[in-house]
């Protein structure tokens, strides 16, 4: 018991360093930004500023502060895209999303952190991002498989988080709101049905969106499990998807989940 009590001092210790540090991380990414202003198509700065955000994402998920890679990993996929915006709104969405993570910092301080306020301007920004843009999550362990999809989805200009395991597509679920759910049959630490499971008995946002199950597994899947559809991993895939995602994307509605 004393062994475990000095194992979660010292990872306490280690969060409460890392918080230390972040502010300064948070003015080197800003001071970034204002050069990109002064010099959009540098891409060594855009690079630069890449890689201290993803950098940022993984610190926070290492130190438990899931807020701050969900808003990380937002940042992200708009930087990714930050080709089709022009320099003004480039900036002021980075600024946005700093303030957001300086808020996420000041939670994280407390004795009992209330991420709720930085969550809903994250939401806000979120849903500014994509415009009339849908958002799926893609949950697959395979990284073939993953560009398969990419390539599938490519032509419906849909905003893409993609992660690699069960119990990251939970996380994800639970603090980002998404269209669509597509998730492969053989997800390494927890398996898709039971990501399913879990969704549909949760109180989150997304408890209700469609999901689609992608497997070539031929076991029966049990009815209380809710499904929307289910996909063969064969060489009529990529045809099946390409058809499907639009036809349930359509009839969902346009607005994201509310929290």
């Amino acid at each position: 018991m004393e062994g475990m009590e000095q194992f979660q001092a010292m990872l306490r210790q280690l969060k409460q360093a890392f918080l230390e540090e972040v502010p300064e991380r948070l003015v080197r990414m800003e001071n970034l930004l204002l050069d990109m202003e002064k010099a959009p198509h540098d891409t060594r700065l855009h690079e630069e500023l890449f890689r201290h955000v993803h950098s940022l994402k993984g610190s926070g998920g290492t130190h438990g502060i899931t807020p701050m890679s969900t808003a990380c990993h937002q940042w992200e996929s708009f930087l990714q895209e930050s080709t089709k915006t022009d320099s003004e709104t480039f900036t002021d969405v980075g600024l946005k999303y700093l303030d957001i993570l300086s808020c996420i910092v000041r939670c994280a301080r407390q004795e009992k952190p209330d991420y709720s306020q930085c969550e809903q301007q994250l939401e806000a920004l979120h849903a500014r991002n994509l415009g009339q843009r849908r958002s799926i999550l893609i949950a697959e362990s395979s990284r073939l498989m993953c560009s398969q999809f990419h390539k599938i989805l490519a032509p419906l200009n849909l905003q893409i988080t993609t992660v690699d395991s069960g119990v990251a597509a939970l996380e994800r679920l639970a603090h980002s709101a998404f269209h669509l759910a597509i998730l492969g049959g053989e997800l390494r630490e927890l398996n898709a049905h039971a990501v399913i499971a879990a969704l549909r008995l949760s109180a989150s946002r997304n408890s209700q969106i469609p999901v689609i199950l992608v497997t070539s597994s031929e076991k029966h899947v049990p009815p209380a499990i809710r499904i929307d559809h289910i996909l063969k991993r064969d060489q009529h895939l990529p045809e099946n998807l390409a058809k499907l995602v639009p036809t349930v994307l359509g009839e969902s509605g346009e607005s994201l989940p509310k929290g």
